[in-house]
């Protein structure tokens, strides 16, 4: 068969048959990149219904995003609804039916939402309030700081009778601070699991000891000083070193504590220095550098071992500190992300009777990207998967046939950093699994040619050591080609190959710039998504994957040069982009006049625009940046921006936090700014508009104001929080996407990129940890390179995780080679023999640069003829002079335009008006904020800004919710909810917000008005309607909220989120929604010819409602028809 050629099935379709038809037995499947192992799930769900093997409501599904959660629940549902239609088994039309209604119960779901539905379904068991609050990183970061404020000032104070502070007394003494303690106990927090720890007992060494090895030493170099001649000599130099070291360790005498701290200041002397032709004899510098060479020995080993013990003696106090923090968390009804699965496997392990009426109700337990998981993860699958099994040690539990489905594929084991540990994978495949494990190779996704590359490079790459690394296993090509005249792995090569880091990517953005729009221009062959038919490739088509960020401005400077439009997915590094420091300076130079350098930065940002020279000639006319005190008669654009934060300084007393953000981005126009740039404007103003929510999170969780918000905002600056951008892409943009590997996974694109390879792969920065779950022990690393302190075994330790680490960038490698559809370009900027980290793995697949391989395909590569790529200046329009009489033509062609448009409207206009039923709120017009439908007397803009978003979040949510299907809050509930809520832009950090939405719809479900309306023999949700008016041609639109028959009689309801006091409502309705109320009354009764009972505004605020009879309702939406007249009646009218 060629390779053009599409077989008719997969060459693996025997075992994806056995995958889907032998349900009674355990399996482990690994399926390869783009292998399709989503169908296989679907097809073994379907064969388990299909047969009553398992309900719905039994089986258990893990997926690793909620966004897979959400794609394989759709999937399934399709699955069985079409397996309903193509059975004639009333056995199994009946199981497929029942399936079917029952999927919104399906645990289809995250091992993190699975875990808390355990725990708030056994809450007493698990010692939890059932209504526990999920904390999200802002919160959760700002508790940990307020819990360790309270709880080292109360060691410190004394208050903690029960922790001696002999320890922490030492760590000071050896260099430790208050700052160190915090760290290893967010460490030892952030490993809190594996808790109690077994530390590792360090004795003291004998600094007394080591002071007399120093002192004869010294005595000897001393006596060696004097041979030499001549006494500029650097070995003597560093002799005289040595004896003053030897003085101030003697000068100690029998103080440990400062002998100790003279030990930890010495730096070591060079042992080379010294030229024996200035030494008489000469061997006496050979044996000087001895000396020295063994005293550097002692003392490196001697500090080391002091710093250890600190380290080791304030672990004790973080661990204490972890689990009393623990504690309060659980007591006050908080949980972190990482509780949850914590809390649920203490539960299944501890609760014996819990896990045996789990392990009875879920009958089959099927896990995703299993890869992936983390031993928190595995020990819960475990204790659910081993029916009538007691033991709490999961290695010894063994599944029960048929219950446990496995898929993952271990050569995309990426996420090591987030604890997913291949060793897991291996252990439980083959001491668990044993030999019931498939292997499915068809790769769907790819072309031949690309899968060849793979194949070959990753075969090579990926070598088999045990519980490091799997063995490769080859793909399958089953596409066919594209009809691409040349080779899809393209490599391009730079004629001038660079060796610094900066040029190489700058180079290497030129090279995949010119390639890129080579690809558009020349129209390379891609096979669209939706129907599988070839089409010229666009932007749209291009992904370029990085392993980290690190200087992605080049490639955004070089493509925005070009004209190519880009734009950033899945970024993690929100605080540090440039928007959001021009912001950070404006709101540190308004928080405080005496910060010259902020001040400065700011009006050097966008914020201000003032250049250089303008800055420079202020400061030289006398002037300074104190924005208190700018002379009324200065103008310019310093002036101006000196002006414009001395009024926001002013403001910021009677502003709330959000409030102050949103004025300064409105008074500085930085989002218009951001939207003037080239490239990547509209991220850079959602990330802008972003910090409101961030200020009003911070201010909701923590209270603290301006100073404290930019100190937070600096913080997680340095430490580089994984905070990502603002979501602005839509898939069917047509610009080049730029990701990293990491987020990349699980996607496809017909073109994809890999660029920035030639950088060290080096491992954790700063604080650095391996933990060792197999023996409850973590190792530490804390200070700078000069000035480590680390546990005994971590040396051993980071050498066993460095092997870890250089096998899973391999696989980073893999993942990413196997994201591409039709091409994988492959840019070499940088010289062959200076290259490094997985440019240097993959350059010995790649043909070298030279005359008889320029544009040549050479074992499966195409070798890019870098000649042939465009040019990438950007071709702009040639522009006249801008002369006056050009001027004026213009301003008169703009006239005659206007004129022209105006009458042309004026003649096309029919006077039709649209009217919304929700603008009919009373017999006169009332000046109110609308919120769907709803009003709100906030004052601030801010908070009118919420009131829409809570309005419309309330509507979104009541849309998706079946009112028949859940009479309560359920977990389903919970998440067309946060969907809801997201989609209404309500930020997940205003908890206050989406408590208040998420409290009104349990209202709304479990209310007297719900159940009423469930009896009705017709319920429909969101009735759209339109009538036209009987005068002016106008129409009137609207959406009622529900509608229910009651005695052949139609009831309207409609949801309120207002905030109001009970007394007030009947006011209220009176006020600003009979007019709506009318028009719904009209508005049903003309579409259904029925009368009206009753019009019923539910306010879920307060649980309480407010009935409008029809009858009394029906002649005032007549009068509105007939009338029409929009200025009279308040009418929100569109042209």
């Amino acid at each position: 068969m060629s390779i053009s050629e599409t077989p008719l099935e997969p060459m693996d379709q025997a075992i994806r048959d056995r995958i889907r038809t032998e349900i009674d037995r355990n399996m482990c499947v690994e399926a390869g990149a783009g292998t399709g192992k989503t169908t296989i799930m679907v097809a073994r769900v379907v064969e388990i219904i299909r047969t009553g093997r398992a309900t719905i409501d039994s089986m258990v599904i893990i997926t690793f995003t909620e966004k897979a959660a959400a794609e394989l629940s759709t999937r399934v549902r399709e699955a069985l609804e079409k397996a309903l239609r193509n059975t004639e088994d009333p056995q199994e039309q009946q199981r497929f039916d029942e399936a079917l209604k029952g999927i919104y119960r399906a645990r289809i779901e995250t091992i993190h939402a699975f875990a808390s539905s355990l725990l708030r379904e056994r809450p007493v068991e698990a010692k939890l309030d059932p209504n526990f609050d999920v904390l999200d990183v802002l919160r959760a970061d700002l508790s940990f700081d307020e819990q360790f404020r309270t709880w080292i000032n109360e060691y410190l104070g004394g208050e903690r009778e029960d922790l001696d502070t002999g320890d922490f007394r030492k760590a000071l003494n050896r260099g430790l601070g208050i700052g160190d303690l915090r760290l290893v106990c967010d460490l030892v927090h952030g490993h809190r699991h594996m808790l109690p720890l077994k530390l590792p007992a360090v004795a003291d060494p004998d600094v007394f000891a080591f002071r007399s090895f120093l002192l004869d030493e010294a005595d000897t170099l001393r006596e060696l000083s004097h041979s030499a001649i001549d006494r500029s000599d650097k070995g003597l130099l560093q002799i005289y070193r040595v004896l003053d070291f030897a003085a101030r360790c003697e000068r100690a005498g029998d103080d440990r504590e400062r002998l100790e701290r003279v030990i930890l200041a010495a730096s070591e002397t060079s042992s080379t220095a010294g030229n024996k032709s200035n030494w008489d004899p000469p061997a006496y510098n050979t044996e000087q550098k001895a000396i020295r060479k063994q005293i550097n020995e002692e003392l490196k080993q001697i500090q080391q071992q002091l710093r250890s013990s600190a380290l080791c003696a304030i672990m004790p106090l973080a661990q204490t500190f972890a689990q009393e923090y623990e504690n309060r968390r659980r007591s006050a009804g908080q949980a972190e992300f990482e509780d949850l699965l914590i809390w649920a496997r203490n539960l299944l392990r501890d609760e014996l009777h819990v896990r045996r009426d789990f392990q009875q109700r879920f009958t089959c337990l099927m896990v995703d990207e299993f890869q992936d998981t983390d031993p928190l993860q595995v020990e819960i699958v475990m204790f659910l998967a081993s029916d009538g099994q007691e033991s709490k040690d999961w290695t010894t539990l063994a599944p029960t046939a048929g219950k446990l489905f496995l898929v993952g594929d271990p050569k995309q084991s990426i996420y090591r950093f987030r604890r997913a540990d291949i060793s897991i994978y291996e252990q439980v495949k083959t001491d668990v699994m044993g030999d019931s494990v498939e292997l499915i190779q068809q790769n769907f996704r790819s072309v031949p040619e690309v899968i060849s590359w793979v194949n070959d490079v990753f075969s090579t790459l990926i070598e088999r050591e045990e519980r490091i690394q799997p063995t490769y296993v080859d793909l399958q090509a089953f596409v066919k080609s594209t009809g691409q005249p040349a080779l899809p792995v393209v490599a391009v090569n730079s004629l001038e190959p660079e060796t610094k880091a900066d040029d190489v990517r700058h180079e290497e953005a030129r090279l995949l710039a010119g390639t890129i729009k080579l690809a558009v221009e020349e129209g390379w062959p891609v096979r669209d998504g939706s129907d599988g038919e070839t089409r010229p490739a666009t932007y749209g088509d291009v992904a370029i994957l990085l392993p980290r960020r690190t200087g992605l401005n080049h490639y955004e400077d070089v493509f925005s040069e070009a004209g190519i439009p880009f734009r950033h997915e899945g970024g993690k590094e929100f605080f540090q982009r440039q928007e959001i420091r021009d912001l950070r300076a404006c709101l540190r130079a308004i928080d405080n006049p005496g910060d010259t350098m902020s001040i400065v930065a700011a009006l050097r940002s966008g914020a201000f625009g003032c250049s250089d020279q303008d800055l420079f000639d202020w400061r030289q006319a006398q002037r300074g940046f104190d924005y208190r005190h700018v002379p009324e008669e200065e103008s310019g654009v310093v002036a101006d921006g000196l002006r414009t934060l001395c009024a926001l300084h002013d403001q910021r007393i009677n502003l709330s936090l959000p409030e102050i953000v949103e004025q300064t981005i409105e008074q500085t126009s930085l989002v218009e700014f951001a939207l003037t740039l080239p490239n990547g404007g509209d991220q850079s103003a959602a990330n802008l508009l972003k910090m409101v929510d961030q200020a009003r999170a911070f201010s909701s969780a923590s209270g603290g104001g301006l100073r404290a918000f930019v100190r937070w905002t600096i913080t997680s600056s340095e430490t580089r929080s994984d905070e990502s951008d603002a979501a602005v892409a839509e898939s069917t943009d047509d610009v080049v996407r730029l990701l990293t590997i990491h987020a990349a996974k699980g996607l496809e694109f017909p073109i994809v990129a890999l660029v920035n390879l030639n950088s060290d792969q080096g491992g954790q920065r700063g604080a650095q940890t391996v933990p060792l779950h197999w023996e409850s022990r973590l190792e530490l690393r804390i200070g700078s390179k000069d000035n480590r302190y680390e546990t005994p075994g971590f040396e051993e330790a980071a050498a066993f995780e460095d092997r870890h680490s250089a096998a899973e960038r391999l696989r980073v490698l893999y993942v990413a080679a196997t994201r591409a559809e039709d091409y994988l370009i492959l840019p070499v900027a940088a010289q062959r023999e200076k290259a490094k980290g997985l440019l240097a793995s993959l350059l010995g697949f790649l043909p070298e640069f030279d005359e008889t391989s320029r544009g040549k395909d050479v074992n499966g590569v195409h070798v890019l003829d870098s000649f042939r790529l465009p040019p990438l200046e950007r071709v702009g329009a040639v522009r006249e002079p801008l002369t006056d009489e050009l001027i004026a033509r213009e301003q008169t062609d703009r006239e005659t335009w206007a004129e022209t448009r105006a009458d042309l409207l004026e003649r096309g206009n029919t006077s039709r008006r649209v009217v919304t039923a929700s603008s009919q709120k009373g017999w006169e017009r009332i000046e109110t904020v609308e919120t769907g439908a709803e009003e709100t007397s906030a004052d601030s803009p801010v908070e009118r800004n919420i009131a829409l978003q809570i309005g419309n979040a309330l509507h979104g949510a009541m849309e998706q919710i079946d009112l028949r299907l859940h009479s309560s809050f359920d977990d389903t509930v919970r998440g067309l909810v946060d969907s809801a809520m997201d989609e209404a832009r309500i930020s997940r950090y205003d908890d206050h917000s989406r408590m208040r939405v998420r409290q009104m719809v349990e209202r709304i479900l479990e209310s007297d008005l719900m159940q009423r309306a469930r009896l009705s023999v017709e319920l429909v949700q969101e009735v759209e309607f339109g009538y036209g008016l009987d005068v002016e041609g106008g129409l009137v639109q609207g959406q009622m909220d529900l509608v229910f028959y009651e005695n052949d009689e139609i009831v309207v309801v409609d949801f309120k989120s207002d905030r109001v006091d009970v007394d007030q409502i009947q006011a209220r309705v009176e006020l600003s929604y009979r007019g709506q109320a009318a028009v719904y009354a009209y508005a049903a009764g003309r579409v259904t010819g029925r009368p009206i009972r009753e019009v019923i505004f539910y306010f879920a605020e307060v649980d309480e409602q407010v009935s409008i009879p029809g009858d009394k309702l029906i002649e005032h939406g007549r009068e509105l028809a007939l009338q029409g007249r929009s200025q009279d009646l308040g009418y929100d009218v569109i042209d």
